[in-house]
């Protein structure tokens, strides 16, 4: 039993001394996750320099996981930033949901910012008129993203 206790001590420590070694993403970044039922549909990162980095998945095929990666140059970067400004407004705030269709995808968006990171957590059910107009603007981000990665 000691054995085991001390496996699983020595584990924790390499756990926790291993997040240390995990890159940071670079300042100016946005990431975004978008999922349904527990499980990501729509996981993407964009740098400053138009560096997009992609994974997808349905929820009938959760295994089928697709990863790409495209540029679109600091002018698309731009492009998200403009679509996403309204929600960064109220990042680390709650965004009113007391009108809301359950069963619809919800998910974050960080920005990663020389102070740290900035985070919005969302619900697409949300009926609100403000939470609606800025739930809006997230589901344009992301028809973006998918639209260059179509036409790559």
């Amino acid at each position: 039993m000691r054995r085991f206790g001390a496996l699983i001590l020595v584990a924790a420590v390499c756990l926790l001394t291993g997040a240390r070694d995990v890159p940071q993403p670079p300042s100016g970044s946005i990431a975004v996750s978008i999922s349904s039922w527990g499980h990501p549909i729509s996981v993407w990162t964009i740098d400053k320099r138009g560096h997009v980095a992609r994974r997808t998945s349905t929820l009938q095929r959760r295994t089928e996981v697709r990863a790409t990666s495209f540029k679109v140059g600091a002018r698309g970067y731009a492009r998200i930033r403009a679509l996403l400004a309204p929600a960064r407004r109220h990042a680390g705030k709650t965004l009113s949901c007391t009108d809301r269709i359950t069963d619809q995808p919800y998910g974050s968006v960080i920005w990663h910012e020389p102070r740290g990171p900035a985070e919005l957590r969302f619900d697409y059910g949300c009926r609100d008129a403000e939470t609606r107009a800025i739930v809006e603007r997230l589901m344009a981000a992301d028809g973006q993203i998918r639209q260059w990665d179509e036409r790559k």
